[in-house]
């Protein structure tokens, strides 16, 4: 791991930024001092850079009953992690939040899903925004340098509807029925509908047609998974992840419908 130490401005002091190295710093004891990082007076440390662990991939393990990380194989098994990996979590308020795969690490109470994070698998999410008054629909990647962020309009009556983090997935939209007519439904391949962007953007409209209900149904087959995909997929399943918004047939498509989730 590499520092950067940031100095108060002094007269005397020509540099006031320099790095500093742990590589560079011997092994000791776990009594001793330690090394005299600088004499001077210090504004602030920053962590430049997080060495990567030459220790093989340890394998993770998510027990629900308990809403905790071990190694014990209890519960759900996420996959194997390296120093660069993180845990993807989604929390119904539309925040998403990116943890540490160490065993202490504390999960939200409105936690939805969460599995190993892929940067390049695309998260899938149609929310109703409360500025607008509509449904959107949006596709983006998460990095594993971000940390936390909410991915829906921040309107007091913005709020998530279905959330998928499957390669290509399919919603089956429910409209209110018109007098004297047949409901009408529609399904849409999320993966056609519309383009990366990112994870703080609108999105598009989903429809300008009043909404019943927005069911997630059975993804389309992806081929092309990648080397570290293939890697997990031998030894962890996907949590999977259910989302139904249940709504009465009225024709106000602003109403909060009752969320249910499957795992």
């Amino acid at each position: 791991e590499t520092i950067t130490v940031h100095l108060r401005k002094l007269q005397k002091l020509k540099i006031l930024k320099y790095d500093y190295d742990f590589a560079d710093l011997a092994i000791k004891g776990k009594a001793s001092v330690g090394n005299i990082l600088t004499k001077n007076r210090v504004k602030k440390i920053e962590l430049r850079s997080a060495g990567v662990s030459t220790l093989s991939a340890r394998k993770i393990w998510f027990d629900n009953n308990v809403r905790r990380l071990n190694v014990d194989e209890r519960g759900d098994l996420l996959g194997s992690f390296k120093a660069e990996d993180k845990i993807l979590t989604i929390r119904q308020s539309g925040h998403i939040d990116l943890k540490s795969f160490d065993i202490s690490t504390h999960f939200d109470e409105d936690m939805i899903h969460l599995e190993k994070n892929n940067p390049k698998k695309p998260i899938s999410a149609i929310y109703f925004d409360g500025n607008k008054g509509t449904h959107y629909i949006k596709r983006f990647l998460v990095n594993n340098n971000m940390s936390s962020f909410r991915f829906i309009s921040e309107h007091q009556d913005s709020s998530l509807k279905v959330v998928s983090t499957d390669w290509r997935p399919q919603v089956q939209l429910v409209f209110i029925k018109e007098k004297g007519r047949d409901r009408k439904t529609e399904i849409i391949d999320v993966e056609t509908f519309i383009s990366i962007k990112g994870e703080k953007s609108l999105g598009n409209k989903l429809t300008s047609k009043k909404i019943k209900e927005i069911n997630l149904i059975e993804s389309l087959p992806y081929k092309n998974i990648d080397k570290d995909m293939q890697e997990d997929l031998q030894d962890a399943k996907d949590i999977e992840l259910k989302i139904t918004n249940k709504t009465e047939d009225h024709e106000d498509d602003k109403s909060d419908g009752q969320i249910t989730l499957e795992l």
